[in-house]
């Protein structure tokens, strides 16, 4: 077959190209590399100065943030990112059952014949090689990685809960601050009504004021880091907030074991089965590991125009057994270890579960008492003999208990096993 050299017309161009490449990869440092990055970087900030600086005030209700969080929280997407990497660690596992594919290409040519280079002066060769290694030990590793993925999907619905808990928080704090506005606002009315205020009270009202406006600052800032939005200074919508409200039974116990602890009791269970697994994969190193490969000449070959297929009849299959005798003791050593240590774990898990048992025993106990005494004190309230003089320290002690309430709400609400119907979020 007669030598195709490359048209003489491209070979200067396929000279710059080549000369390019090797500039910008060799002779560029990592000093100068860093430099550009930085400028490009210092433009970033400079445009986010400018466009924070002129940022408008929006408001924003519950589900508006509530997607926003969702989809732009850094901590979800750590642990969305972690369930994918996890998935992908099954697939590989499950990968290393399939052939290897390999493409070499080769050429021996002399610098003073370049510029009569061809395809016909290359070599190429297409392998394929099969290796199943450690046939006893491929299941465990499988096993040990759709656990992981089950892991890691509990442990996103943790940190949801978390940040949809912290939203919420700050929506309750945008409602204590409004209502300090709306008082503020009535009381600076009165002062320009009454000129003959004291300066102090006017210096008073200012510097609340003040206070007001940097917690509300604080609270936009919050806002927009926790759902991943800096385009506005959201001011949270409280009225769009779902309420939350426990109607707690008499029979504590048994509220508590239905309404509570199923993510708590899945995490336990995990580590139980990522214990017994560790165990059991220990016990399998004493056991002979077996291997398998097919090996073979190239699958493909091409050199000087020649093309050559493989032959099944030159295709080997090697097999072999490798079995550790374990004469230093060293798995039977981690092997008492390791049940050792889950003779602990277990026990740990135990006391564990029973501390959690009482403190959410105890907070339920505490709920009841509150919310008696804040349905005694609204009772109070109303009532027509209620003497003018204790209304207003009333008052103030029943924002206190629903403050206290909504708190210990909160706390009860992470560890609902109906938390996405309370905040009517999808399943």
């Amino acid at each position: 077959m007669s030598s195709k050299p490359f048209p003489a017309c491209l070979r200067p161009a396929v000279h710059f190209l080549a000369s390019t490449v090797f500039l910008l990869t060799a002779c560029q440092s990592p000093q100068v590399i860093f430099e550009e990055e930085t400028l490009k970087q210092t433009k970033v900030w400079e445009e986010a100065v400018s466009t924070q600086s002129q940022t408008e005030k929006a408001t924003i209700t519950w589900e508006q943030a509530l997607a926003s969080l969702q989809s732009n929280n850094i901590q979800l997407l750590k642990a969305q990112a972690s369930i994918e990497d996890a998935h992908n660690a099954v697939k590989r596992v499950k990968h290393t059952l399939l052939p290897k594919l390999y493409l070499q290409s080769t050429s021996n040519t002399s610098i003073s014949d370049l510029d009569q280079l061809s395809l016909d002066q290359f070599t190429f060769r297409l392998y394929g090689f099969l290796n199943i290694s450690g046939l006893l030990k491929f299941q465990p590793r499988l096993f040990a990685a759709k656990l992981a993925t089950i892991y890691t999907k509990i442990t996103y619905q943790l940190r949801e809960r978390e940040q949809i808990i912290e939203l919420y928080r700050i929506f309750l704090e945008a409602a204590e601050t409004n209502a300090k506005r709306e008082q503020l606002a009535n009381a600076r009315e009165f002062l320009e009504q009454n000129q003959e205020t004291p300066l102090l009270s006017q210096l008073n009202l200012t510097k609340q004021e003040n206070q007001l406006e940097s917690a509300q600052i604080s609270q936009a800032n919050n806002l927009s880091k926790l759902i991943g939005d800096h385009s506005h200074f959201w001011l949270p919508s409280p009225e769009t907030l779902p309420s939350l409200d426990y109607e707690i039974p008499e029979d504590l116990a048994q509220f508590a074991t239905i309404q509570f602890g199923e993510l708590e009791t899945k995490l336990y269970a995990l580590e139980i089965i990522r214990a017994q697994a560790e165990i059991k994969r220990i016990g399998f190193q004493r056991w002979p590991d077996f291997n398998l490969a097919l090996s073979g000449p190239p699958l493909l070959q091409n050199s000087a125009g020649e093309t050559k297929y493989w032959s099944a009849e030159d295709v080997r299959l090697n097999a072999w057994a490798f079995w550790n005798f374990d004469a230093q003791g060293l798995f039977r050593s981690q092997l008492k270890s390791k049940r050792r240590l889950h003779t602990i774990q277990l026990k740990e898990i135990q006391q564990t579960r029973a501390h959690s048992a009482r403190k959410l025993v105890n907070l339920l106990e505490q709920m009841v008492k509150l919310q008696k005494q804040a349905t005694l004190l609204a009772k109070e309230l109303q009532s027509p003999e209620l003497d003018p003089t204790i209304q207003d320290p009333l008052k103030k002690e029943e924002e206190q208990l629903k403050k206290q309430i909504l708190e210990y709400t909160l706390l009860l609400l992470f560890f609902d096993n109906e938390f996405n119907q309370k905040l009517n979020l999808p399943d």
